[in-house]
């Protein structure tokens, strides 16, 4: 898929890529199938390939992936604020910035959590 994804055509290189990011998966780099479904979301945000329910299915695999695997909410906020500049006015912006409010949620929950573990030592 990495050979294909590198090619010319932008729909052998957008279907190569979505199926790069399903073998990161299966192989548990989690890393790297964030990192490409991160490209994908930018190289391809104006594109026909990319539909609304494509699109909101890999922002939906960022997040669970970065919160769950990596353990990491400041990759994916950092990436979707800098989406949102390079790309204003696309229809994604507002479902972004909320997944921004909610990611940053997670993330002072999980500093709540740390202090009340820390408090109860």
């Amino acid at each position: 898929y990495q050979k294909t994804a590198e090619e010319n055509s932008d729909f052998s290189r957008f279907s190569a890529l979505r199926m790069l990011v399903t073998t990161y998966l299966a192989q548990m780099k989690w890393a790297d199938a964030v990192k490409t479904s991160q490209k994908i979301l930018l190289d391809y945000s104006r594109s026909p390939y990319l539909d609304w329910p494509t699109a909101v299915a890999m922002i939906y695999s960022i997040n669970t992936v970065s919160v769950s695997k990596l353990q990491d909410t400041t990759q994916p906020i950092a990436f979707y604020q800098m989406f949102i500049e390079k790309q204003p006015g696309h229809p994604l912006n507002h479902i972004l910035k909320d997944v921004i409010i909610s990611l940053n949620g997670l993330k002072s929950d999980e500093n709540a959590e740390v202090k009340r573990s820390i408090a109860i030592k």
